[in-house]
């Protein structure tokens, strides 16, 4: 795995031993940047369900001006604050978090967070999509969007509080529905 372009393009992402994730392929990320390339410069990122950290990271290679990683494993968590550490990325510049994303969610909202691009990957059996989704309704920008990685089959719902799907990208297995506020 690696960062694709920007600041810190051609830089290697590694995984802890034992820690099982399903990076974004970067065929994948590739498409995906190239719908968000005129949204990404000084946005703020959230990955929800982090990993690798790869979707934060190239953001912030992009130009975003703040991302927030959220992995409940503390070895991925230890392992994306360490590799942002080896880039030399601003500590200011982020914030790496192992817990429970929806105690990471609520403690996001008390604070007034807001977020113009929201990456959420979870385990793709899970029952979170629509939880993370239901906390977009505080936490994302006027004018943000949300992207749910799942499998191809996984029918994710059209609309989500304030949140309209906008668009679904299949790649394969994987499918990539986009979130905007309903307008």
């Amino acid at each position: 795995m690696r960062i694709i372009s920007g600041q810190y393009k051609g830089r290697r992402i590694t995984l802890p031993k034992g820690v099982t994730a399903r990076p974004t392929s970067d065929r994948i990320r590739e498409s995906l940047f190239s719908v968000l390339h005129n949204r990404i410069q000084a946005s703020r990122v959230l990955d929800l369900f982090a990993g690798s950290g790869l979707f934060g990271m190239e953001c912030l290679s992009r130009g975003a001006s703040y991302a927030t990683f959220c992995d409940k494993d503390r070895r991925s968590a230890r392992n994306i604050a360490s590799l942002l550490e080896t880039f030399g990325v601003e500590t200011s510049s982020y914030d790496v978090n192992s817990m429970d994303y929806e105690r990471l969610l609520e403690r996001l909202t008390a604070r007034g967070e807001h977020y113009d691009l929201v990456y959420i990957d979870p385990p793709y059996q899970s029952d979170y999509y629509e939880k993370a989704l239901t906390a977009m309704d505080e936490l994302l920008a006027d004018d943000g969007l949300v992207l749910c990685e799942t499998e191809r089959r996984k029918t994710l719902p059209e609309t989500v509080g304030s949140l309209k799907m906008i668009d679904r990208r299949v790649y394969g297995n994987t499918a990539i529905c986009i979130y905007d506020r309903e307008r």
